[in-house]
């Protein structure tokens, strides 16, 4: 007697609820995907996950010299670069995560269009992988620390606040990306320009405090300028961010974060027509 049954997926029978429970199911594979990723990008590599810190470092550097030597920035009590690492760590964790997310759907052509698997992982992996990233960029952050002799601060028990804050925007932003550049690969070939430009526009490289007052509502629009100086809070206790502004960021890549999801998943059943 025969007794297999046949199972057929059908992408557009899942709704977000359906799809959140899923991923769940497939959490395994998430983290295989995200040991691929690692492995993949560290083999034969002699410095290995310390790759990470060389665009940071590079960067620390470079900025100390032209904008704390040449522009004589001031830092308040901070030293320059460790103000500067301080805001590079989680930067450089928000551009790589996003350009990971961005890319996730295209970059994975064949888990798309030849096996089953929810599409929805993809870019959770994106964002999920530059952690490590993050956490050795963060060991190297404390090396300066006691360079400088800056104590450990309590408030570090609240960076997970504001790394879990730039989860969010990632996905917020990059997921309704990773359709959209599905369809139009100029997203994934101009976003790294865009990054390079919105470092200027967040307070990375220099304090909010020479920004002027009658600017200070556009930064309150920007959610990486409050994550960006809550982090460096939690640190280095530079000024601390403003609290109610965080609170509505945070709310807002909330709503946003639902709308993208809602509309990836709605959008992803024609995506390998598009690859």
């Amino acid at each position: 007697m025969n007794t297999a049954r046949e199972i057929t997926v059908d992408a557009r029978a899942a709704s977000l609820p359906d799809a959140l429970r899923e991923v769940g199911n497939y959490r395994e594979l998430v983290g295989r995907l995200v040991y691929r990723g690692l492995k993949v990008r560290y083999t034969q590599s002699v410095l290995g996950p310390f790759w990470v810190l060389v665009e940071p470092v590079i960067s620390m550097v470079v900025f100390t010299l032209v904008f704390s030597g040449l522009l004589n920035v001031e830092s308040g009590s901070v030293p320059y670069p460790l103000f500067n690492f301080g805001g590079l760590v989680i930067w450089t964790y928000f551009v790589n995560a996003l350009g990971n997310v961005t890319l996730s759907l295209t970059n994975n052509i064949n888990l798309v269009t030849k096996i089953y698997v929810p599409r929805l992982v993809l870019p959770l992996v994106g964002a999920i992988t530059p952690l490590l990233d993050l956490l050795v960029a963060f060991a190297m952050l404390l090396v300066l620390m006691l360079v400088y002799g800056t104590p450990v601060q309590p408030t570090m028990l609240l960076l997970p606040v504001f790394v879990l804050a730039a989860w969010g925007v990632v996905m917020a932003v990059g997921l309704p990306l990773a359709i959209l550049n599905t369809r139009y690969r100029d997203v994934g070939i101009g976003l790294p320009t865009i990054m390079r430009v919105l470092i200027y526009t967040t307070p990375v490289i220099y304090p909010l405090e020479l920004v002027p007052d009658q600017w200070r509502w556009v930064y309150d629009l920007n959610p990486v300028a409050h994550i960006v100086q809550g982090f460096r809070w939690c640190i280095v206790q530079d000024v601390p961010p403003n609290l109610h502004a965080f609170a509505v960021s945070c709310a807002l890549t909330g709503v946003l974060f639902v709308a993208s999801a809602y509309y990836f998943q709605r959008a992803q059943r024609n995506i390998v027509d598009r690859l």
